[in-house]
This record gives structure tokens, C-alpha cells and sequence, in this order.
């Protein structure tokens, strides 16, 4: 396969990723989306995404959050509804964060895209 048209797949995921997100998604979004999708229904408390982004916490739970139906309150931000914090009863302490059906189906059709 030639370059021009590994640079045309990774175009169209990143198309398939833009329209999901109304096109602001960048590197640490994108990384953190695909942790969650790894993680799956175990889910990724704002610490791990810190660490998997290397940015602060508070900055961490703002990409989180901007996966979430509410958003970011941090900036008035409306949410991409990719994924759903929920309440850890072993653990009040922390609000993980998980990826849901429509986050799940936007990754696959991304790494498809990047298979093709």
C-alpha cells in the first residue's frame, strides 16, 4: 500500500471521529477515547486519564467529561455523549468514566476505517 493512501485511511477515521465530535477532537481526546474503549465496562477514573494524556487532573477531567452527554462545566462545553461517568459504590471518592454503545460503535467504525 502506498503512503498516499495510508494518509487517505487515516483521513477518513479521522473524518468518522470529527463528525462524532463536532470536528474539536485532537491528540489527547482521541487517546483517551481509545483507553476507554479498551477499558470497557471497567471504565477509567480522571487520574487514569491524566496519566494516559500526561496533563493535570482538572485538565484530564475536562477531556473526560466532554465525552459525557452533560459536558464540561469546567467551560461550558457541550458533551459528545460517547461515554457515561457512573458511581463506583466501592469507591465514592472517585466518578469513573466509561465508554457507551455509541462511543463503542464511533471507535469501530474508526478502526475500520483505518483497516480498510
Amino acid at each position: 500500500m502506498t503512503k498516499l493512501a495510508h494518509i487517505g485511511r487515516v483521513k477518513k477515521a479521522l473524518q468518522i471521529l470529527h463528525k462524532a465530535t463536532k470536528p474539536d477532537i485532537g491528540l489527547n481526546q482521541i487517546d483517551v477515547l481509545l483507553a476507554l474503549y479498551v477499558r470497557g465496562d471497567q471504565g477509567m477514573s480522571k487520574t487514569d486519564v491524566s496519566k494516559i494524556t500526561g496533563t493535570s487532573v482538572a485538565s484530564a477531567a475536562k477531556i473526560a467529561d466532554g465525552f459525557t452527554s452533560r459536558g464540561s462545566n469546567i467551560v461550558a462545553q457541550a458533551g459528545y455523549g460517547l461515554a457515561d461517568v457512573f458511581m463506583d459504590l466501592d469507591n465514592t471518592r472517585t466518578v469513573p468514566i466509561r465508554i457507551n454503545a455509541k462511543g463503542r460503535k464511533v471507535v469501530e467504525k474508526f478502526l475500520a476505517a483505518l483497516e480498510e
